[in-house]
């Protein structure tokens, strides 16, 4: 899998056919996710929305000569992919039975170039991915012809995370028959259900001493981005290999012994490059946010949805690697913790400085289902004020997708921490 985004994303020229998602009967109500509301929430108020897309190989696709047969048999597994914000003030969402659904295919587009055929797609996507679209925000296109064409399947993420782009490449590539997966509107009505934790929780209390500890604010990147409060930019995405296979493993034998995963080493190793290219090199400590899972079963993983939560994180600079692996295990076990419960909890309203967070994610995608070779995960490019890290670790190693500001200043400062970045994960191995 190769994580990017749309600004560096190139589709065949060729022909461009299209396919949007359209209700041909009512919905029926269901709950919403936390992450679901508001993201919402934020839509309503003006704020742009962003989809995720899996791109791959239309030859790695059994049956690409009737798509919509395959993505049929999507809609009927998936409950995600059903699932439409109610008309009205944006805050409902409505479930539709498979045969409610039509496919609706737009005019061919003949794109003579590469970035015809890309633009074509990108503004299908800005168009039907969106929470507010009149139906699923889902969409679809086949592009190109012969051994380039490519399919891409896309939704808004309020229906979608990076787990489910990789389970629908691997579902479409996979030609064989597939039960029912569990719907992810159960999950969500599940989880609203859950008992609040009791008030002197530990888990609860590490999340509110995090915020304690930020004067009831969000991490925001450390570094000088060269913005001013309240200042946004188009964003720009940085996607660069990291780490090669061999180092990722001397991390892993380096790491298992301290009880700790490459993940901790790497995320050392940023705390270190960080008070490195502070002003303030005597401050050491980098809070941030991580994004973790919840697909807790194995049958949930078969679960497409918005299965993920965040958890706080403070890495410092100073500590060993057997004390940031201990900070990380303790931070993952927080992802039990109901963020309304944290919201609800605190002394005083949440401070927003940014509308950005700094955080920084991993995942490992040789424990997620296998895509097609040549697969991309693409997500839309909307506007920045702060710094977000993907990390995607494959069999070839790891590589960068760095989310922030295109404004030169930004642009210098985190291309040169990532330099520094690589040279502190050497510095580990030495």
């Amino acid at each position: 899998m190769h994580v990017t985004a749309a600004d560096g994303w190139r589709l065949p020229a060729g022909p461009v056919r299209r396919w949007t998602l359209r209700p041909a009967a009512v919905g029926e109500p269901v709950v919403l996710s936390v992450n679901q509301r508001n993201h919402l929430a934020g839509v309503v108020a003006g704020q742009p929305s962003v989809w995720l897309a899996a791109d791959l190989p239309a030859g790695s696709v059994p049956g690409i000569e009737a798509p919509t047969d395959l993505l049929d048999g999507l809609l009927a597994r998936h409950a995600a992919l059903r699932t439409a914000v109610a008309p009205g003030d944006g805050t409902g969402a409505v479930l539709h039975a498979p045969d409610g659904l039509v496919w609706v295919e737009d005019d061919v587009v003949r794109a003579g170039t590469s970035s015809d055929a890309t633009s074509a797609v990108r503004d299908l996507l800005d168009r039907a991915c969106h929470p507010l679209a009149p139906g699923p925000p889902v969409a679809a296109a086949l592009v190109g012809a012969g051994a380039a064409a490519r399919f891409v399947l896309a939704g808004d993420h309020l229906v979608l995370d990076a787990w489910s782009v990789a389970l629908l490449a691997s579902e479409l590539g996979t030609p064989r028959a597939l039960p029912a997966a569990p719907a992810f509107p159960a999950l969500a009505a599940r989880w609203a259900a859950e008992p609040a934790l009791p008030p002197d929780d530990a888990r609860l209390h590490a999340w509110l001493a995090f915020l304690d500890g930020l004067d009831q604010a969000l991490p925001t990147f450390p570094l000088d981005l060269g913005t001013a409060p309240g200042e946004r930019f188009p964003q720009r995405t940085l996607v660069v290999p990291f780490l090669d296979a061999a180092t990722v493993a001397a991390l892993d034998d380096l790491g298992r012994p301290e009880g700790a995963s490459a993940y901790a080493a790497v995320l050392l190793a940023l705390g270190r490059a960080v008070r490195a290219q502070r002003d303030e090199p005597a401050a050491t400590a980098l809070p941030l946010l991580v994004p973790v899972g919840t697909r807790r079963t194995e049958e949930e993983r078969a679960t497409v949805g918005w299965c993920t939560t965040t958890v706080p994180l403070v890495v410092a600079a100073t500590d060993d690697l057997r004390a940031t692996g201990e900070r990380l295990r303790a931070a993952l076990a927080l992802g039990s913790v109901p963020l309304d419960q944290v919201l609800g909890s605190l002394p005083r309203p949440l401070r927003r400085t940014r509308a950005d967070v700094f955080m920084v994610s991993w995942i490992d995608y040789r424990r997620l289902p296998t895509v097609p070779a040549g697969t991309n995960h693409v997500s839309n490019v909307t506007e920045a004020d702060d710094v977000q890290l993907w990390l995607s670790r494959t069999d070839a190693g790891v590589a960068v997708r760095a989310r922030i500001p295109d404004h030169p200043p930004a642009v210098a400062v985190v291309t040169a921490l990532l330099e520094r970045w690589v040279a502190e994960v050497a510095l580990l191995l030495r």
